[in-house]
């Protein structure tokens, strides 16, 4: 598997010039935030190393936004390659999140628990019964510049490869696709998520020699969609820490941990055939190959102020616990 990833300039107003070449443009500036600096077989990909993940302080590629950090309530965009035999029908991606906090300063990082205000619940530990928010990905969402001819593409060889197991015509099928391309698709929650076929294109090779079947080449590699973020307002607690037997508490209690960064760290299996306990692959815990250390994943890094975070494998994002996406949009008076 290889994996890129992009914060989404719409969800983060002072990102979005990373991304975009102005302000409100889907145009891309072709900048993305890698794994590592090496692609899916371990060959230098010749990205810079400010590139690659996680996103942090210090990801901004202009310097005079050293200090921007990422704030709870945006989400991200991302995408993820797989090679070989992960073009069936029941075939998906299945992530699972975790969560750390560490200190600004780098120094002391921990397991922790999230907690949010759901519309009929307060203090809603993520990946608890309570916590059934459930996210819509839209494969064709304008920001993801994806190709028309790549959508259609994948459409076609697919029907060719599963024809006979499909009851419809070819023009049928395709209409089907090229509507379900632009529906939202269930993926699940900040604790779990799957990103099934319906997120999925086909991104093969076209040029081939006489006697290889076009539509099983082209099939070969494929390219998931994915998003994800966490709530807007976010409580962080030592992992385990039996918030609900606080008899009474501010929602600036000292067990809150503040002064620091929300690390979201993602587990990442593929699966076949649907078979959801007998993961395909593992990128992190393969018997043959951490995926993470082919791609060239850095341990440690020094943030613009100095501070050395060290980090692990499936580190993704640092979310900044101090902050929220709702500053972004008080409504202010003007006198």
């Amino acid at each position: 598997m290889g994996e890129q990833l992009e914060i989404t300039s719409k969800a983060y107003l002072s990102l979005q010039l990373a991304f975009r070449q102005q302000k409100k443009s889907k145009e891309h500036t072709g900048r993305y935030y890698w794994l590592g600096t090496r692609n899916i077989d371990g060959n230098p990909r010749g990205n810079a190393s400010r590139y690659t993940l996680p996103i942090r302080r210090g990801s901004h590629p202009n310097d005079g936004f050293k200090n921007v950090t990422v704030k709870p309530g945006y989400h991200f965009k991302f995408d993820l390659k797989t090679k070989g035999n992960m073009f069936g029908p029941n075939d998906s991606i299945r992530i699972t999140p975790t969560f750390e906090f560490v200190s600004r300063d780098g120094k002391h990082r921990q397991d922790v628990d999230l907690y949010y205000h759901a519309p009929d619940r307060n203090f809603v530990r993520v990946g608890s019964s309570f916590d059934t928010i459930e996210r819509e990905i839209t494969l064709n969402a304008r920001l993801r510049n994806l190709h028309p001819l790549q959508i259609e593409q994948t459409g076609q060889t697919f029907y060719q490869l599963y024809r006979h197991q499909l009851s419809q015509s070819e023009q049928v099928f395709m209409q089907q696709w090229l509507r379900q391309v632009d529906r939202p698709t269930k993926t699940g929650g900040f604790s779990h998520m799957k990103i099934p076929g319906e997120l999925r294109l086909f991104r093969g090779p076209t040029q081939l020699p006489n006697g290889v079947n076009p539509y099983r080449a082209y099939a070969a590699e494929q390219q998931w969609y994915g998003e994800f973020g966490i709530p807007s307002k976010v409580y962080v607690v030592q992992k385990g820490f039996p918030l609900h037997r606080q008899f009474s508490f501010r929602e600036d209690a000292s067990f809150f941990l503040k002064d620091g960064y929300i690390i979201v760290n993602f587990n990442i299996e593929t699966i076949r055939a649907g078979r959801m306990d007998d993961p395909h692959l593992q990128y992190i815990y393969a018997p043959l190959t951490n995926q993470w250390k082919r791609e060239g994943f850095v341990y440690s890094v020094i943030d613009p102020y100095g501070a050395t975070i060290h980090l692990k494998d499936g580190d993704i994002v640092f979310y900044d616990a101090d902050q929220s996406s709702r500053d972004d949009y008080r409504v202010r008076g003007t006198h």
